[in-house]
């Protein structure tokens, strides 16, 4: 799942509720850079852990896919998110 967030995109790692974080997470923590592909077009970004909590982001996402609010309701840890910037 990805939101566009601040010129970025916020990617969320939900794991479905359980209590930990997927395994894909621990992998997007660790990048620094990357490349991206959204639709057809491919860009580099600097990746790095949601840092203004779990306000706006979270928030739409509720609204706009409900089926994540059930996997943050089933869960006791907070679902991360990981933010992707655009490399300037």
């Amino acid at each position: 799942m990805y939101q566009r967030v601040r010129g970025g995109y916020a990617i969320f790692a939900p794991k479905g509720g359980a209590p930990s974080n997927p395994a894909s997470y621990n992998n997007l923590r660790a990048l620094v850079r990357a490349t991206v592909e959204v639709g057809a077009e491919s860009f580099e970004v600097v990746a790095r852990e949601d840092d203004f909590g779990h306000g706006p982001i979270w928030e739409k996402e509720r609204r706009e896919y409900p089926g994540i609010a059930g996997c943050g309701g089933r869960t006791t840890h907070r679902v991360p998110a990981i933010i992707f910037e655009p490399v300037s």
